[in-house]
């Protein structure tokens, strides 16, 4: 195991307890969900929901949820609380695992998201998902891949130029908490032992120099920061950063003003203060948590109204 994974997973471990601290009443888990067979556990979902919301003749909302853990670590596991608090606000919650550096790069990884995405048809004649209203959200390198998700919904043609499979819905809210949405950015922030271009050539599964100067010779450098790409088109979103950010610094509040110019309907929330810092959402005990997810379900609950009426289960 490489430093950089040493140190994720050290995290993962010291922050697995209080990150799962909130419990919600009569939320179910049904577990390891195949969504491709490409990778084994690391290609399976965990379906969380409330059961009085299963065929009671209505269809729901479904959230798809990815773990942080700066692309090369992390688990489903350690996101338990946070998938039930999305599924206690009558959700469908798919939270999944997926494939990641070094055992494939970044492009792989967009391309699990994207196949479990897509699984969401198939689960669809188990549950009363209603598809279209799906809704995607992470935290840190999560919030990467779900704001790619967004990406790849509103321009189709770039999943062909990266070569993944086109989604086969559109995405219609995001919430996003802690990401790096600008990647070049996020790898030149100093981290300890020197890890930074370890992780960029685990990452990108290139040969990265020590002081990144030839990151911009990767081949597909011009499709790795969603940034990049937001426009009209970009579905509405929910985006939460913590100000003084230690791991993913100056990524929030630029992708906040890129949404604002461009988005109808975005809402925001900083976190304040030192000790508000990365994923800060997920200490639900914490002020600031409480306001941040109940600004967010405000809002997405808003957005899906807005965009249908419930509507009975087939």
């Amino acid at each position: 195991m490489k430093k950089s994974q040493v140190i994720f997973k050290a995290v993962d471990i010291f922050m697995k307890e209080p990150q799962n601290s909130v419990s919600f009443e009569n939320i179910f888990c049904e577990k390891d969900i195949p969504y491709s067979d490409n990778g084994g556990e690391y290609t399976m979902g965990d379906m969380y929901y409330p059961p009085r919301i299963l065929r009671n003749g209505k269809k729901y909302p479904v959230v798809i949820n990815m773990h942080g853990g700066a692309f090369i670590m992390g688990d489903k596991k350690y996101r338990i609380s946070i998938s039930e608090c999305f599924a206690n606000q009558n959700f469908f919650v798919y939270n999944i695992n997926y494939r990641m550096p070094p055992e494939v790069d970044l492009i792989k990884l967009i391309s699990d998201t994207v196949d479990a995405f897509n699984y969401l048809d198939v689960l669809s004649k188990t549950y009363n998902i209603d598809l279209d209203r799906i809704i995607v959200t992470g935290d840190s390198s999560g919030a990467y891949n779900a704001s790619y998700l967004q990406l790849l919904s509103a321009h189709p043609e770039i999943a062909d130029k990266i070569g993944v499979n086109r989604l086969n819905h559109p995405v219609t809210a995001a919430a996003l908490f802690c990401g790096p949405y600008d990647l070049p950015k996020f790898m030149d922030v100093p981290m300890p032992f020197g890890i930074v271009p370890e992780m960029a050539n685990l990452i990108l599964d290139y040969p990265v120099k020590q002081d990144l100067s030839n990151i911009s010779e990767y081949p597909l450098f011009d499709y790795i920061s969603p940034i990049n790409f937001v426009d009209e088109k970009w579905c509405p979103t929910f985006i939460a950063w913590a100000k003084s950010d230690l791991i993913v610094p100056e990524q929030g509040q630029p992708m906040a003003d890129k949404l604002i110019e461009s988005v109808e309907k975005v809402k925001t929330f900083e976190a304040q203060g030192l000790q508000n810092n990365h994923c800060f959402h997920l200490l639900q005990r914490t002020t600031p948590a409480k306001k941040c997810l109940a600004q967010c379900f405000e809002f997405l609950n808003e957005i899906l109204a807005e965009e249908k009426e419930e509507q009975p289960a087939l």
